[in-house]
């Protein structure tokens, strides 16, 4: 009587040891990373509603009762309150009241007492008395604060900086994490098999509840990693083009088979897409010309600001501020007639891509009622990393005390 004796594939040896790597270089890198991607992902998710958090917390700065039978006075006159107010200082941007009870909102760039560089500054105004309601930092200054240390870790340029390489570490990190997963349930340490890939797949996105606490751990980890991976290499994408701004215009252009026109980086949020021209900073012209233009040109669409580039940035009724989905109405400074109309849709496929890459960073890309779905999902996307760097490090933690 013979025995048969089943062999291990040749390659199985060498394929445990890649295994092996990966998943070494993932525990290193996760627990090097852990802290910071989680910053990253909780000061995002923070970030995401900050404009709707600002108004809810300081309703009274934000809102005004609107007086019955009074309208509101005209940009010039609001304008002229602030230059009274503000004198020698320019309005790089107007954000314009839509509902009833909006306040008029001037954005300026000033220095604060002990800052060297200029920062970004709001008066708010009531359109119906000209009343100065708050003057602030852009967003108000807890969310300024949040917003730098997210994009700048409150350390500025060397922050920037630490940004510019951390999201290659990233980067390594989501991608040994995606390989670890595929590869145990792919056949790529055992013969594949397709019955075993499903069996394995299901295990996967599953976390058993009548497990061991070691269990549970092991599939929390598992689970949160593969519902999240794509978001979070989308938004760690989308954070390298702007950190390796001119390097992703070339490789956009590349991929669309067209040239980019390149921003210069860091341009104020009153930009118009990096449009050169006059600017409302030398002699602007009348506010209230520039929107009867814009009205004019695009009578179906309601104006959302004016920017410094003598531009009127417009959307369809209902639709949220997002300016890659701004039709913009630029005038003449002499006397705001229409000079041209840019329309997004026209754009060559490589601007647009490089328009849109940071407000789907930031989820402001879903269209109508489906824009607080999208920002609501990239919410809990960005609770995750946290989730995923607390499991890491008691798997680690259990898996040292059973070896001990």
């Amino acid at each position: 009587m013979t025995s048969t004796v089943t062999e291990r594939p040749p390659s199985s040896a060498p394929r445990r040891g890649i295994r092996k790597i990966v998943l070494s270089a993932h525990l290193c890198l996760g627990l090097l990373l852990g802290l910071y991607f989680s910053l990253l992902g909780l000061t995002g998710s923070a970030l995401l509603f900050k404009s709707e958090l600002h108004r809810f917390f300081k309703p009274s700065i934000y809102y005004v009762a609107a007086p019955e039978n009074t309208s509101r006075l005209a940009l010039d006159k609001l304008a002229q309150v602030f230059s009274e107010t503000h004198p020698g200082i320019s309005i790089s941007s107007l954000l314009l009241p839509i509902a009833t009870n909006d306040v008029l909102i001037i954005g300026y760039k000033a220095a604060l007492p002990g800052q060297k560089k200029p920062q970004s500054m709001q008066t708010l105004i009531d359109p119906y008395t000209g009343k100065v309601m708050a003057e602030q930092l852009s967003g108000g200054w807890f969310f300024r604060t949040l917003h730098n240390l997210h994009a700048k870790l409150l350390l500025d340029d060397l922050g920037e900086d630490i940004h510019r390489y951390g999201v290659l570490a990233v980067f390594a990190l989501l991608l040994s994490g995606a390989w670890l997963w595929w590869s145990s349930i792919t056949g790529l340490v055992e013969p594949l098999k397709l019955s075993k890939v499903l069996s394995q797949f299901k295990q996967k996105i599953t976390v058993k509840l009548n497990g061991s606490f070691n269990r549970k751990v092991f599939d929390v980890h598992n689970v949160v990693g593969f519902f999240t991976a794509a978001v979070l290499s989308v938004l760690a994408l989308t954070a390298a083009s702007d950190l390796w701004h001119d390097q992703a215009v070339v490789i956009v252009g590349a991929l669309t088979g067209g040239p980019v026109a390149s921003e210069v980086k860091g341009p104020s949020p009153s930009s118009n897409g990096g449009s050169r021209g006059p600017s409302i900073k030398a002699s602007p012209p009348s506010y209230d010309a520039m929107l009867v233009t814009a009205k004019t040109a695009r009578p179906s669409m309601v104006a959302v600001a004016i920017t410094d580039k003598l531009g009127v940035r417009m959307v369809q009724p209902g639709e949220p501020y997002v300016v890659p989905r701004c039709v913009t109405v630029v005038v003449n400074q002499v006397d705001a007639s229409l000079r041209r109309i840019d329309d997004p849709a026209s754009l060559p496929l490589g601007q647009q891509v490089m328009a849109w890459l940071l407000p789907v960073h930031f989820g402001q890309w879903g269209p109508g009622v489906s824009y607080y779905l999208v920002k609501s999902i990239w919410f809990i996307v960005g609770l995750c990393p946290s989730i995923l760097f607390a499991s890491g490090v008691m798997m680690f933690m259990l898996k040292r005390g059973v070896k001990r």
